[in-house]
C-alpha cells in the first residue's frame, strides 16, 4: 500500500500540506488537499507534507539542484551555484590591472573614472546629491532657500525685504521723541537695501 492510499482512506479536515489550514475541498469527499493546492503533488519521501519542485520531490529532498561547489550542500540559485557562490561571478569587477573594487560606468570603478561627475563648471568631484558633489550640493540647497525666502508671501502679498524693511521702520514712525529718529539707522536701512545681500543688520 503506497503513502497516497493511506491518505485518501484517511479523512482530513484541513489540508495535507505544510502551513495550510484551509479546509479540504468540500466538493470531493476523497480530497486531502484543499481548492488552492487540489493541482499540486506532494513529495514522494514517506511523511513528507511539501509539495512537489522538481523530478517528484520537495526542495528538501532533493528537488531543487544543490550547490557545485566543493562541500556546499545549499540550494543552486544563479546557474549552478548558490547565491553565496555566484554573487563574485556575477559582479563586474574594475578593468584597472589590480583594482577588486565593483565597476559602475564604463566598466570602471569610482575611484578610476566610473562615477559621475559634479555638474558644477569646473569641478572634478563626484556627484553624491542631485548630480553634485557634496560642497557644491550645499551650496546649491543654501541659494535655493535664500530664493525661497526672497518669493513673494501669497497670504499678505510682502516679500521678505519688504517686511524686514517694515520691522526696521515701524519703531521709528510711531516714537514721538526725536532723539530716537537718527540719520544713522535710516542709512544703514538704505544701505543694506541698496546691495543685493543683506542677511544681518546691524546698527
Amino acid at each position: 500500500m503506497q503513502a497516497s492510499d493511506s491518505i485518501l482512506n484517511f479523512a482530513m479536515v484541513s489540508c495535507f500540506f505544510n502551513d495550510c489550514h484551509l479546509d479540504t475541498d468540500t466538493n470531493d469527499s476523497s480530497s486531502w488537499k484543499c481548492a488552492f493546492h487540489k493541482h499540486r503533488s506532494r513529495c514522494l519521501v514517506s511523511d513528507c507534507h511539501n509539495q512537489v519542485y522538481a523530478r517528484n520531490l520537495c526542495v528538501r529532498h532533493g528537488g531543487k539542484r544543490a550547490c557545485v561547489a566543493p562541500g556546499c550542500s545549499a540550494n543552486a540559485r544563479v546557474g549552478n551555484l548558490c547565491s553565496k557562490h555566484a554573487t563574485p561571478a556575477t559582479k563586474k569587477l574594475c578593468m584597472v590591472d589590480g583594482c577588486t573594487k565593483q565597476a559602475h560606468a564604463r566598466y570602471k570603478c569610482v575611484r578610476h573614472g566610473g562615477g559621475s561627475q559634479c555638474k558644477a563648471m569646473g569641478c572634478i568631484s563626484n556627484s553624491r546629491s542631485n548630480g553634485m558633489c557634496s560642497r557644491h550640493a550645499k551650496e546649491n540647497q543654501k541659494d535655493r532657500r535664500r530664493d525661497e525666502s526672497r518669493k513673494v508671501d501669497p497670504e499678505d502679498g510682502k516679500d521678505a525685504k519688504t517686511v524686514l524693511m517694515d520691522d526696521l521702520l515701524q519703531p521709528i514712525a510711531f516714537d514721538h521723541t526725536p532723539a530716537y529718529f537718527s540719520t544713522d539707522l535710516l542709512d544703514v536701512v538704505v544701505e543694506c537695501f541698496s546691495v543685493i545681500e543683506c542677511d544681518v543688520v546691524t546698527v
